[in-house]
């Protein structure tokens, strides 16, 4: 009689796993998408059967993202905590939320680990290259002197800011200009992950400017694709897909491709490098990294566009990080690295 139990038992298990599957097999993609942190957003969601109706989401993801936007990273609007902070006295601590917090001490991690290639503090060198906030008066591509280089370099570096997370306060050093938009995107990207993970719905496919954060399934049991993008200024032609293998993942890229001048037959990137003060010059094109959190890889490959193919090659290696790197190869057309943590992501045929 016992064994037969447990024979049923067992039976009953396999069947109620094949009837979970199946219905967790269903479910239909509702999306979401808008405009936020100067660029655009689209969030896509599964919902099953039994998990009753999400009409409200949108709206909660809107109101999430103007708050991280206006609230606290935008360096557009005056009342941000990040404005504020960036014309807080020097020395003077001011208040500011677990948010700007929790990023400020991750740049400070990925600076660390770049050997300074990523500094969140290299505002005043993106700005007189013309690439950051300007006004009418000044606006425009520009090559500033050398002498102008040397004093934003002199105001530039994470040493200059100092955190108190026990009493959640940020203070200047020295007359720094931060700016978190290299890993700001990739943080709202995690929290809006958190938004709809905190109702149960774990299958989704994020982007806010091209910063990804995916989880679970597709219904039908799909793993979710992702397009990388082949680093041409005039096209927008993928390079490669990755599947993100029913994970949850982060992805995040980094390239010199959209957003550059050029001057007297120069081209110059709107990536700075921030340990001298100038544009990247190298031939990277762009960078890909996967990470649990999407604000981790955001920042992770700025730095490493920033390092350029040999150093960053040379820290996926010795990281274990899945990254993915393109530049031109001799005949014109492009090449690419991809580390072994990040081939297992390739897309099945």
């Amino acid at each position: 009689m016992f064994p037969r139990l447990i024979a049923f038992g067992g039976v009953w298990a396999v069947l109620l796993g094949l009837g979970l599957a199946w219905f967790a097999g269903l479910g239909t993609i509702e999306q979401a998408s808008g405009r936020t942190m100067g660029t655009s957003w689209s969030a896509q969601w599964v919902v099953t059967p039994w998990q009753g109706d999400a009409a409200e989401i949108p709206a909660e993801i809107e109101s999430l993202l103007e708050s991280l936007d206006r609230r606290v990273f935008s360096t557009w609007a005056a009342e941000s905590e990040l404005s504020r902070l960036n014309v807080q006295p020097v020395g003077a601590a001011l208040f500011v939320s677990d948010e700007l917090l929790e990023v400020l001490r991750l740049s400070r991690e990925i600076s660390s680990l770049t050997g300074g290639a990523f500094d969140v503090t290299a505002g005043a060198l993106v700005n007189i290259w013309g690439f950051g906030p300007r006004n009418g008066a000044d606006a425009g591509p520009r090559i500033p002197g050398g002498d102008e280089i040397e004093q934003a370099l002199s105001r530039t570096g994470m040493d200059k800011f100092a955190l108190d997370e026990s009493a959640s306060t940020a203070t200047r050093l020295a007359d720094v200009y931060i700016d978190l938009s290299a890993v700001a995107k990739g943080y709202a990207v995690d929290r809006i992950a958190d938004l709809l993970e905190a109702r149960s719905l774990d299958d989704y496919f994020l982007e806010i400017g091209g910063e990804l954060r995916i989880g679970g399934r597709k219904p039908g049991f799909q793993s979710w694709l992702a397009a990388l993008e082949t680093p041409d200024a005039d096209s927008f032609d993928i390079f490669t897909t990755i599947s993100n293998r029913g994970e949850n993942i982060g992805v995040a890229g980094s390239g010199d491709y959209r957003n550059f001048f050029e001057l007297g037959g120069e081209r110059y990137s709107h990536q700075i490098d921030p340990r001298n003060g100038r544009p990247i010059q190298h031939e990277l094109a762009a960078a890909y990294v996967i990470d649990p959190s999407a604000a981790r890889a955001d920042a992770l490959a700025t730095g490493l566009m920033v390092l350029g193919l040999d150093a960053a090659r040379a820290f996926a290696d010795s990281a274990g990080q899945p990254v993915f790197l393109i530049y031109p190869d001799e005949s014109g057309g492009w090449s690419h690295y991809a580390s072994a943590e990040f081939r297992r992501y390739d897309a099945e045929p």
